[in-house]
């Protein structure tokens, strides 16, 4: 918060949110490339559009009223029909950067989509990336993963989310973006492709990722003893965390594509794939042992009241999970030899899979 003594400045707010959040809330659009009506004036034919000055202002230009181009803190100026600094002042405590001293209804924010209505075919998003707060890290932590594990895997918290040109989200919620690449179109359209994670929500992800996209997969090392294939981000990192290395098709209905699986052979000595101990889980991985019976299939227990890895350690914390992970040992070699596999030197698997991490 700033420091009533503390002169607001467009600088300073900018310490606290970005452009596209300030401006989407005081034009009540977020920034696109189509032109559209001024939400100051009356404007029959739409005669806006939202540019990026060379300094890297935004602003919504209006080609015929050159009067109500503005950026953020003018179309503050516009909604409160003040002056520069008043607004200033007044967008602070609209954020809550400062206390609020003036009856003056606030300007609303722009209201959050429900996901469970949002079409996501066709989808192209783009975030404005907020910075991580002690509720989001607490959230992570659980689970073993860090700030920099964070950082690793390219894992981002959005402030904004974007698609299509439309704000579908804005807030601090534990809402989460995985970042694969940049690309374009088949029309030469940029596009960045995200997957959205929004836990405890239907449906919990979003995504534009494509069946080719494996999560974890620009993190591997170059080579390695054993590679594990699970079935989410949140269990690659958590994973990691303990360092075992791993990585995780783009859907639990799909696997890795066939060439990946041939290049991933060469580069590793032994593939594991360790899906949820559910029906669905133990049912994908039946599936996955007719393609690749040389593979080892290994999964929690129930008796530890765990589906998945991440589940195990955020219930018994780190050094309990490394202790029952040697334990689980013979009781899942026992269950693999029972399904027959293939893999032969169990003790070789389990000891490079579970007994040589202490990443942090």
């Amino acid at each position: 918060m700033i420091n009533f003594q503390e002169r607001i400045t467009r600088e300073k707010l900018l310490e606290y949110n970005s452009e596209e959040a300030y401006i989407t809330r005081y034009t009540g659009m977020a920034p696109g490339r189509k032109l559209v009506r001024s939400p100051f004036r009356e404007d029959k034919h739409p005669s806006c559009s939202f540019m990026r000055t060379s300094s890297g202002r935004i602003l919504l230009y209006d080609f015929s009223r050159k009067e109500y181009t503005c950026d953020f803190v003018k179309a503050a100026c516009f909604r409160y029909n003040c002056g520069y600094n008043e607004a200033l002042r007044l967008i602070a405590q609209d954020y809550g950067i400062i206390p609020r001293d003036t009856d003056r209804p606030p300007v609303i924010e722009v209201p959050k989509i429900n996901v469970e209505k949002f079409e996501k075919d066709t989808a192209l998003f783009r975030i404005t990336k907020g910075e991580w707060l002690p509720k989001h890290l607490e959230f992570w932590g659980k689970y073993g993963v860090t700030r920099e594990i964070l950082d690793k895997f390219r894992v981002y918290r959005p402030s904004c989310i974007f698609c299509n040109g439309k704000v579908i989200y804005q807030g601090d919620d534990n809402v989460f973006a995985y970042f694969y690449k940049n690309g374009k179109t088949s029309e030469g359209q940029d596009i960045e492709y995200w997957k959205l994670y929004f836990p405890g929500k239907k449906p919990k992800f979003l995504s534009s990722w494509n069946k080719g996209m494996v999560q974890g997969y620009r993190q591997l090392p170059k080579e390695g003893g054993t590679l594990v294939v699970t079935k989410s981000m949140k269990d690659v990192m958590s994973m990691y965390s303990v360092g075992i290395t791993a990585i995780a098709p783009n859907s639990e209905n799909m696997f890795l594509p066939e060439g990946m699986v041939e290049e991933l052979r060469n580069r590793f000595k032994r593939i594991v794939v360790m899906y949820d101990n559910d029906r669905a889980g133990l049912a994908g991985m039946a599936r996955i042992r007719r393609m690749y019976p040389d593979f080892a299939y290994v999964w929690i227990d129930k008796s530890y009241g765990c589906k998945d890895f991440s589940d195990l350690y955020e219930k018994y914390g780190r050094e309990e999970t490394l202790a029952l992970i040697e334990k689980m040992k013979e009781h899942i070699k026992g269950k693999m030899m029972k399904k027959r596999t293939k893999v032969q030197n169990y003790d070789e698997v389990f000891n490079i899979l579970f007994g040589l991490g202490n990443k942090t």
